[in-house]
């Protein structure tokens, strides 16, 4: 076999292996949601609570202690960074993104959900936005003008630019599969599809490059740092152009939170083993929280 052969057997074999990677992960959470409660359960004295899935992490921008957990069965809250958690809003609901806008306003979007709280996620309240095809949006990210963009399942990416009244195609070539979301600055935005990776567009989601083909699930940035979680952590420090590989904790993370108060601090999920993980160094090193 020549080199231009062999060259072209392994990059099949990779691509086999992607697509076998990304399926399984897609099963794994159907399979945990199927399995699991269809209501809140009480946590236990330590450690998070026992649902079908954790989808998504916010963490407080005004205290690193105080977390909340969006599950497939509503919001768990934490004030002692992550140690112990009480049964929080949205009950029942699938909270699969918690986003905070610049004027402070905190968003819940998921299977069949999107809600808007002005009270730090104490109340909320339930939006019908106009343009939107569906409801099932697993994907939102607000970036720092205030622009909200939406993944729709099976559909597309939508943007609003009046604080969430309206959204609008942008594109559908992108969305329609996507599990995470994060806007930096600058109009670049990023995407995490379990099939093709972690997408990259500068110009609001309208053209889009594969930045890197590795199956990833959910996004967090702060600054120009990028966390990218998957069988491992990914980590970029220039705004997802370039990663490396990170923590690899021999299961499958995926939601991940930066801190705003604390440069540096960030929390991550994996949801087999239901362990939290910090890290105090922007996503160099984890440890579990205990």
């Amino acid at each position: 076999m020549t080199s231009q052969h062999r060259t072209k057997a392994w990059s099949s074999l990779a691509l086999v292996a992607f697509v076998v990677v990304a399926a399984g992960g897609a099963f794994l959470l159907g399979k945990r949601q199927a399995e699991g409660p269809n209501e809140q359960v009480a946590p236990p004295a330590r450690g998070l609570p026992a649902t079908p899935d954790y989808h998504s992490l916010y963490v407080d921008a005004a205290n690193t202690r105080h977390l909340l957990l969006g599950t497939h069965v509503g919001m768990y809250e934490s004030r002692d960074g992550g140690i112990t958690w009480k049964t929080g809003s949205l009950g029942g609901q699938d909270a699969m993104n918690i986003v905070r806008t610049p004027d402070g306003r905190l968003w819940v979007a998921g299977h069949n959900v999107l809600s808007r709280s002005d009270d730090n996620g104490r109340t909320w309240s339930d939006v019908r936005p106009d343009g939107l095809p569906n409801l099932d949006l697993h994907g939102f990210a607000s970036d720092q003008r205030g622009c909200l963009f939406a993944a729709a399942t099976g559909d597309g990416l939508y943007m609003s630019t009046d604080r969430g009244e309206t959204f609008s195609e942008v594109s559908d070539e992108v969305g329609g599969s996507v599990y995470g979301l994060s806007a930096l600055d600058g109009g670049r935005l990023l995407a995490a599809d379990p099939g093709r990776g972690v997408l990259l567009s500068d110009d609001d989601g309208k053209t889009w490059r594969v930045a890197l083909s590795a199956p990833v699930i959910r996004l967090g940035a702060h600054s120009n740092v990028v966390l990218a979680t998957g069988e491992r952590i990914w980590r970029s420090e220039n705004g997802g152009e370039e990663w490396k590989a990170g923590f690899e904790p021999g299961t499958t993370f995926e939601p991940v939170a930066w801190s705003t108060s604390e440069p540096g601090v960030a929390f991550a999920i994996t949801p087999e083993t239901r362990t939290l993980y910090r890290s105090d160094d922007a996503g160099n090193t984890w440890a579990p929280v205990r």
